[in-house]
């Protein structure tokens, strides 16, 4: 039997990556150093990445930029942020890159205000896997004021609408033009019409009238309803539940 080993010549170099394959692959990874890093800083979030030490792995320029602006930071790699922050904002960062580690991806909102304006904040954390275990964690920041206010903002205009609609004194209902059924009613309706709100939601538009305008109503009086061009008020005739009939002068 033969025992020899296989032996490699010196020569035999196709085996090994040429000095200008190397070099190739060296320009590579830089060209993709820079690609990545082009689309951190055009990115409109604050990205960065740590280890399982705290330490400063990559980030982009709108992390340094907030950095500089709330505490006055100069990012380095492997720099552990947590001895550069106020106490407060370094336990947070602690407690949430800590609970990162433990494999866990989650979103938080975290607030901060400056001298020329409060800043609401959305940071995502999401656990660097290495082999099934986590080797770090990446942690995306967008700032949401504007998004917030508006929420916030639209919030406050649908109270003020639905306490409008709710304290008139003018019969008000809101119908589903499909369905004719009633959505919505306020108390003024039901006091005038005599139906409790259960009753009315119970029913369509074509409940109040009656029946020989009913067909009148669906053919011609929805369609100008559907027109939202068309503002003037609509004079209908309304039966009450106890039979009674009046006039309604109907605005849309």
């Amino acid at each position: 039997m033969d025992n020899s080993k296989p032996t490699i010549r010196a020569d035999d170099s196709s085996r090994f990556p040429s000095d200008s394959s190397v070099q190739a692959l060296d320009a590579e990874l830089v060209r993709s150093r820079a690609n990545l890093k082009m689309v951190f800083d055009h990115s409109d979030q604050a990205i960065y990445s740590v280890d399982r030490n705290f330490r400063l792995v990559a980030h982009n320029s709108v992390l340094e930029e907030i950095m500089h602006r709330l505490w006055g930071i100069e990012l380095k790699e492997g720099m552990d942020l947590r001895k550069y922050l106020p106490p407060e904002e370094a336990g947070f960062w602690d407690v949430a890159l800590t609970r990162a580690y433990c494999g866990e991806p989650f979103t938080v909102e975290r607030t901060y205000e400056t001298p020329d304006r409060r800043a609401i904040m959305d940071f995502s954390f999401n656990p660097i896997q290495d082999g099934g275990e986590v080797s770090g964690v990446a942690v995306f920041g967008k700032e949401i004021s504007r998004e917030r206010a508006t929420l916030e903002a639209l919030s406050a205009s649908e109270f003020r609408y639905r306490q409008l609609f709710e304290e008139s004194p003018l019969p008000m209902w809101i119908v589903d033009l499909e369905t004719l059924k009633f959505r919505h009613v306020n108390q003024a309706a039901c006091e005038l019409y005599g139906y409790t709100e259960t009753e009315f939601l119970d029913r369509t538009i074509l409940d109040i009238r009656s029946p020989d305008e009913q067909e009148y109503f669906r053919e011609h009086t929805i369609p100008i309803i559907r027109d939202v061009q068309y503002e003037e008020p609509i004079v209908v005739h309304h039966i009450k539940k106890n039979g009674e009939r009046i006039d309604a002068l109907l605005h849309h």
